[in-house]
């Protein structure tokens, strides 16, 4: 099951969703590598590609912009969190006088907080901005990975 690799990734130290900024990006990464992997098999399945080197660069960043955009849209909710957190953080190490927006004591109570005053939406507020940023710069990037490797190999 593809799903128990993005939970072993994500979840082999017990702070990977701490606040640590670099251990909160292991689950887009764990979902975004596993996706693009799937993609890219169902894709050479239809289009019946047998080699790497036969899929052409557009459909690799087709492959890598919609592995992205799912990723970056499933993963929006720890993100948000996240942000909050780092905001929070900013707030207190500038001394604001500014009466704090909201007040998170780590990132589970962020995330439970957000969706007790906000609801479902709330935590995916935002999400289309993410997936405008993340879609380009994953296609981007897989698509020179993937095409270079399959040339080199």
């Amino acid at each position: 099951c593809p799903f128990r690799a993005i939970i072993a990734e994500c979840f082999a130290s017990n702070n990977c969703l701490e606040n640590n900024e670099s251990n909160i990006k292991s689950p887009f990464s764990g979902l975004f590598l596993m996706l693009n992997e799937e993609l890219k098999v169902l894709t050479k399945n239809y289009f019946r590609i047998e080699s790497d080197k036969d899929i052409p660069f557009l459909m690799f960043m087709g492959v890598g912009a919609s592995a992205g955009s799912i990723a970056a849209w499933v993963t929006n909710p720890l993100d948000k969190a996240k942000l909050r957190l780092q905001v929070q953080r900013s707030m207190q190490a500038a001394n604001s006088k500014a009466p704090p927006l909201f007040y998170y004591r780590g990132f589970w109570h962020g995330l439970i907080s957000i969706y007790a005053e906000e609801g479902i939406f709330g935590l995916f507020r935002g999400a289309g901005a993410r997936v405008l940023f993340q879609a380009p710069s994953t296609a981007i990037s897989i698509a020179c990975f993937e095409w270079i490797r399959a040339r080199l190999l």
